[in-house]
């Protein structure tokens, strides 16, 4: 926190309203500011120029690569004729590197004759500095599809985009691949998106806020359960918690700055990007704030309730809305402030 000491002390409270009882506390270790923690048993692997010479990925292990700008890498999955599928890819800029409105990251799962069965993007948008951000492809196995739907070997493509005035360095990648098994049998399929869902925004919560320090990644990610949450963020630096939402559940979310004791007050746009992700860490909604030294929040839109059958819709915030497990929220200062 030494890099503060000139700065005033900025807060932030981040608040996660839904169902769920039960918490269970997280060893988190925040890094400093610009630092991700990868998962530490993330297997190294590099990505190749050429699908035929991809290094296979396995599924439920975590992996960590680096692509440069422009690159399109290749990974291979292997997978069955049954389950549906998601690779999802985390690009960690490196500390205090400049990026632009636009770069970011695709992720794509093709067949190896190069059709495309799924991408997903990722990018730094009006919140345009360096931390993480992740994004994900899937695989559907679809009654009476008729293509991706076979058990065999697929590519992963993973693309960076970079803009000439933007750092040239390498970016970190960890790489996920996951398989979702097929219904039980007997179980009806649902093959329509919900008619309509609560949209309401959530009543403010009240009561004393808790101290709860979030990780520096996915990996450290701190549980929280219903409540208000403070936490302290440096510039530059992105905490991690998780909440688990149940089939059925909706995730509300508020990030909240304190005004500053620094006599500096100028104007900050996108001061703090709150973010959420899916348990297959796909990207699911952001929310943004500007900060000119006053108290500041900004919530994430009203999400659906977890259903199965949100993965047929053709908004991409609720089709991610799809599994009930430990949904992801970061929050990111800018390095401005």
């Amino acid at each position: 926190m030494n890099r503060q000491r000139n700065r005033g002390r900025v807060t932030a409270a981040a608040l996660a309203a839904m169902c769920a009882a039960a918490v269970l506390p997280g060893q988190a270790h925040a890094a400093g500011p610009g630092v991700y923690a990868f998962d530490p048993d993330a297997k190294n692997v590099q990505g190749a120029a050429t699908n035929v010479e991809a290094s296979t990925l396995d599924e439920g292990l975590p992996y960590r690569s680096t692509i440069k700008p422009g690159e399109k890498l290749y990974y291979r999955v292997t997978l069955d004729d049954a389950s549906a599928a998601y690779v999802s890819a985390v690009a960690v800029p490196g500390d205090g590197g400049a990026v632009a409105y636009g770069d970011g990251i695709t992720v794509s799962i093709r067949e190896t004759d190069d059709t495309q069965c799924d991408r997903g993007q990722a990018s730094f948008g009006s919140g345009a500095y360096a931390r993480p951000i992740t994004a994900y492809a899937s695989r559907t196995v679809e009654e009476g599809g008729s293509t991706c739907q076979e058990g065999g070997p697929y590519d992963v493509r993973v693309e960076r985009e970079s803009k000439a005035g933007s750092s040239q360095e390498p970016w970190g990648l960890e790489l996920r691949f996951l398989q979702e098994p097929k219904l039980k049998s007997g179980t009806p399929m649902p093959t329509e998106a919900p008619g309509s869902w609560p949209s309401a925004s959530a009543k403010p919560l009240t009561g004393k806020q808790q101290k709860r320090s979030g990780g520096s990644g996915f990996s450290e990610a701190t549980s929280l359960e219903n409540g208000r949450w403070q936490d302290t963020v440096a510039p530059g630096q992105t905490r991690f918690y998780r909440v688990p939402v149940d089939w059925g559940q909706q995730i509300h979310a508020t990030a909240g700055l304190s005004n500053t004791t620094s006599a500096n007050k100028e104007f900050v746009g996108s001061a703090l990007t709150l973010s959420l992700a899916n348990p297959a860490q796909g990207p699911v909604s952001d929310a943004t704030l500007s900060y000119s030294g006053g108290p500041a929040s900004a919530s994430l839109r009203p999400l659906p309730p977890v259903a199965y059958r949100n993965r047929f819709d053709s908004s991409s915030q609720v089709s991610a809305m799809r599994f009930a497990g430990w949904y992801y929220l970061s929050v990111s200062l800018s390095p401005k402030l």
